[in-house]
């Protein structure tokens, strides 16, 4: 395991893959004697305790991105310098206000690596040169690795290896960064139920991961940001995830499966619909995590309008939706009373429509509302023929 030295920097823990058809306290009261209580007692109103304030992503010396892929050998070899290593491009790994680590699970070599790639990496290098040079250039940015990832077959294996894999990468990170604010990006293929990496990691190793990091730090993620993989937006994964995390971005849609429209030059748009590129600018002009994500959503936005026409001759229903995950815990409470007992449903049954067609009470359908904070989709370019209204059920056997 070879190791590099890094200054201290805010962390964002990003996690991607491909994209999913696209682009890529009980309280007690005292023991009291019993009393004739007054006529009319006086009511004093309840307090309700000022919303905390949320911490300003300047606090933060820099914001760090931990990107991640799984490689499969269908998609490219172990030697390629390519691919997935220019999603965030040459120039833009690290900047004043974000850097990018990145890991790799390898499926060639059964191996998973954590890389910090410099503003200097060049992805082309493979075109150029023999497999034997392309792997070594890029492994001489690789500062971990572990061998011996298990085989799919053997599921529960392969997600405790991966847990314990990315538990040693934060630990690294977090070691390199104390001070930092930390957050989770993945892309590509994705399911609900709350695991993560196409289900490499179970919902049990995911949340153990994840509450491991959080405890490592002393505090919440910034963001568990799923907004590329499809159909991340499941009740289990805004609920699990939210436990470790102050923000969850993710679509209760397939993700991509659309181009853009003729007369869009791809060379002319591509930095700005590229979120790993406009991060650096969200990180760097906001005051707020909360308006970073609301940045990132809309340059997601601006892709949609790119594909218009595309979108709407196909009819490629998109959407990505950002959670508040203070208001989680309320909405779990009311949300596990309703539907106790239920199960005339399923993981992909649209929860919104559940709760209004099976009259929910409206507290519960508020609270609802209320864990959403932002969302984007393209409506407005052509009628929907879903419906999809930013999160999913769970298993009825889960609750």
């Amino acid at each position: 395991m070879k190791m590099i030295d890094k200054k201290i920097a805010s962390v964002v823990f990003v996690a991607s893959l491909s994209a999913c058809g696209g682009l890529e306290d009980v309280t007690v009261g005292d023991l009291v004697e019993s009393v004739t209580p007054p006529v009319n007692p006086p009511v004093t109103p309840p307090v309700t305790p000022p919303e905390p304030e949320e911490t300003s992503v300047k606090n933060y010396d820099k914001n760090i991105v931990l990107r991640g892929v799984r490689v499969t050998t269908e998609w490219m070899p172990y030697s390629s310098t390519d691919g997935w290593t220019r999603a965030v491009p040459k120039g833009y790994k690290e900047s004043e206000s974000l850097k990018y680590y990145e890991f790799a699970i390898w499926e060639e070599t059964k191996s998973i690596h954590l890389y910090a790639f410099d503003n200097d990496f060049d992805a082309g290098y493979g075109r150029t040169h023999t497999p034997e040079q392309s792997i070594a250039y890029r492994e001489g940015y690789s500062v971990m690795k572990f061998d011996g990832l298990p085989p799919e077959s053997d599921w529960k294996a392969r997600s405790t290896f991966l847990r314990n894999s990315l538990t040693e990468f934060a630990n690294y990170i977090v070691a390199l960064h104390p001070s930092a604010g930390h957050h989770l990006m993945y892309s590509g293929h994705g399911a609900p139920g709350g695991g993560l990496i196409e289900l490499q990691i179970q919902p049990d190793d995911a949340g153990a991961f994840l509450e491991s990091w959080s405890n490592m730090l002393g505090r919440n993620l910034g963001v568990v940001d799923m907004g590329g993989p499809c159909n991340k937006a499941g009740y289990e994964d805004v609920r699990s995830f939210c436990r470790y995390a102050d923000y969850y971005v993710a679509s209760d849609l397939p993700n991509g499966g659309y181009s853009f429209d003729p007369d869009v030059s791809f060379n002319d748009i591509w930095q700005d619909v590229s979120q790993e590129i406009q991060y650096h600018n969200h990180f760097k002009n906001s005051e707020t995590l909360r308006d970073v994500l609301k940045g990132s959503l809309d340059t997601r936005y601006k892709a949609y309008e790119y594909a218009k026409k595309n979108m709407a001759e196909n009819k490629v229903e998109q959407a990505s939706y950002l959670f508040d995950c203070k208001a989680v815990p309320s909405f779990t409470t009311a949300f596990e009373k309703f539907v106790e007992g239920k199960t005339d449903y399923t993981i992909s049954t649209d929860m919104l429509s559940y709760l209004k067609s099976h009259n929910a009470p409206q507290e519960v359908i508020d609270a609802y509302h209320n864990v959403i904070d932002y969302k984007i989709d393209n409506r407005s370019f052509f009628p929907w023929e879903v419906e999809a209204n930013g999160m999913l059920m769970l298993y009825p056997s889960n609750l």
